[in-house]
């Protein structure tokens, strides 16, 4: 992120922020590279310093998801738009894959490691490719979501809005 805000790459910094913890987690899939990350994202955290990294890297998603929320709610003047994003971020790249994707890792390893020869390092370097282009995959239906959906999004997000006004009567 520091290159990238450096450089003043927003609208790649804007992308990658709040999908930090998808990379985390397809580079510390079993501890990284010899082990080298090990606790830098672990699903279930075992060391105050794996909760404490794996914590940050969830406030820093949720603070990039937050600010593009914040962004459009203030460009359009709208709550119900600025807070339709987030029906769909929250749960399609924060919420969803993270599990998912290590799942479908592990078993693509499995299924390499049984029917093929390859050296751990070419399947381990296979299936980091895999978890990668799963992770652009998601990101890519969020986006195609977003922008074909938008204004079923705001539909949704009104409607969620006027939930508590009907509590009332």
């Amino acid at each position: 992120p520091y290159i990238l805000f450096k450089y003043s790459y927003y609208s790649i910094l804007e992308a990658y922020l709040p999908n930090i913890d998808l990379i985390a987690n397809i580079l510390t899939w079993h501890g990284g590279p010899y082990g080298l990350w090990a606790h830098l994202y672990p699903p279930s955290p075992l060391t105050m310093y794996g909760f404490t990294s794996q914590t940050l890297i969830n406030y820093m998603a949720l603070l990039g998801l937050t600010y593009i929320v914040a962004r459009e709610t203030e460009r359009t003047d709208s709550v119900k738009k600025g807070w339709s994003l987030a029906l769909v971020m929250l749960l399609l790249t924060y919420l969803l894959p993270g599990q998912f994707v290590s799942w479908i890792m592990d078993k693509a390893y499995d299924l390499l490691k049984k029917s093929t020869n390859l050296s751990t390092i070419y399947i381990n370097s296979i299936v980091v490719s895999l978890g990668s282009l799963l992770t652009i995959t998601i990101i890519l239906i969020e986006v195609f979501i977003l922008h074909t959906y938008r204004k079923n999004l705001e539909h949704i997000a009104k409607n969620i809005l006027k939930f508590p006004k009907l509590m009332k009567k």
